[in-house]
């Protein structure tokens, strides 16, 4: 396992939970969280204007479940979830009895079988993957992905490559690397795009790049070739 993956699974991930505890726990309450109740209403609506009904459900990196839980009451599906924090975890456990959360990274999803979820999501995780763990994490999501199932990606919109130093770890190097993640997926013609939306974040700044993408797309081994005999 690289460093970064490490890094996370050790301490990083337990340390975002903790930094950001308060707002994950009280965000339907508190007016001030509004912006994650925000984030979890527009990953809400945006599946349903795709017209999409999830069965079985799967978070990469949702911390507690929180936005998962949403997903699991709108829609009565099974959910499951794979976060690094372990703090997260157990209070997901708790809290969301019925969402199925394990503690790991996108790079291994050896749990799972082929084809095994109709919807996966993955929501500002992709920039935080080791560049080394970056294919491998894209391999295993397609993997666990059946056909003619949907992928949601969010993440930073930027209009070229950017990395940044995560300022939270002092003494790793853990960057935050920004590039439009949807793109890896649809450049197999495997995916489509049926949805992309481009949202400002007013939560943190990073010089200037303040603007989120959110993406819906359809995979299909077939159906978007022409068929050339």
């Amino acid at each position: 396992m690289k460093t970064q993956e490490k890094s996370y699974l050790n301490f990083e991930a337990d340390d975002y939970f903790k930094r950001n505890s308060e707002a994950i726990l009280n965000h339907e309450e508190n007016p001030e969280f509004k912006k994650l109740l925000e984030s979890k209403n527009r990953v809400i609506e945006s599946i349903k204007e795709c017209l999409i009904s999830p069965e079985i459900v799967l978070e990469l990196g949702g911390s507690n479940g929180y936005v998962l839980s949403g997903i699991q009451r709108e829609f009565q599906c099974k959910a499951y979830e794979i976060e690094p924090s372990g703090l997260a975890v157990e209070d997901g456990k708790k809290r969301f009895p019925n969402i199925n959360i394990r503690k790991g990274v996108a790079s291994d999803l050896s749990s799972f079988e082929d084809g095994f979820f109709d919807f996966v999501l993955i929501k500002g995780v992709f920039c935080w993957i080791a560049r080394e763990a970056l294919l491998k994490s894209v391999s295993e999501i397609d993997r666990v992905l059946k056909d003619k199932g949907h992928l949601m990606v969010i993440d930073y919109f930027v209009e070229r490559p950017i990395m940044n130093r995560n300022i939270h770890v002092n003494n790793e190097e853990i960057y935050c690397f920004k590039i439009d993640y949807s793109e890896i997926f649809t450049a197999t013609r495997i995916y489509s795009n049926l949805y992309k939306k481009i949202f400002p974040d007013s939560q943190i700044e990073f010089k200037g790049e303040n603007r989120h993408f959110i993406s819906v797309l359809k995979k299909s081994f077939h159906g978007n070739y022409i068929k050339n005999d």
